[in-house]
């Protein structure tokens, strides 16, 4: 589906952009603020789990009071290879792969408002109720996310 208004742009897939070779050198730098930053928003049954390793029961959604301690018991190096992990499985690049799809069928508008990223005319084309798609819908995307992270630093 093209929504982008005539021929498709070319632009890459998020899963393309955001390679091992390309997060994890960023991951081992981080800084301790960074790295629990980044661990925030990953799923909290992966730190717990992180942490028990075999024992405790899997299935329970972690309290707060797990998550807290789990993040608490691990070291710098322990937090940054839970983050390199996440970054080169499996799981991390299908979910790039599948916002690279939402953004390209529409969905800019929807995912830049959840994710409060400032995207050009709200993620929609100039002068329409009708979503950016395709390449230029990840563009903007990506653009957005840019802006943001200058505007923070």
């Amino acid at each position: 589906m093209n929504r982008g208004g005539g021929d498709d742009k070319a632009y890459p897939l998020l899963s393309d952009l955001l390679t091992p070779p390309v997060t994890v050198p960023m991951a081992r730098t981080a800084t301790e603020e960074e790295i629990d930053n980044l661990l925030n928003f990953l799923p909290p049954a992966v730190l717990v789990l992180s942490q028990q390793g075999d024992h405790g029961d899997s299935t329970a959604e972690p309290t707060a009071d797990a998550i807290e301690a789990a993040k608490g018991a691990m070291s710098l190096g322990q937090k940054k290879a839970l983050i390199e992990k996440v970054l080169r499985s499996p799981q991390f690049h299908q979910s790039l792969s599948s916002l690279t799809m939402a953004l390209r069928d529409g969905g800019l508008p929807t995912v830049a408002d959840a994710l409060s990223i400032k995207v050009e005319n709200g993620g929609y084309l100039k002068g329409s109720q009708m979503p950016l798609g395709g390449g230029a819908a990840v563009e903007a995307f990506v653009d957005g996310v840019k802006k943001k992270v200058q505007e923070k630093k």
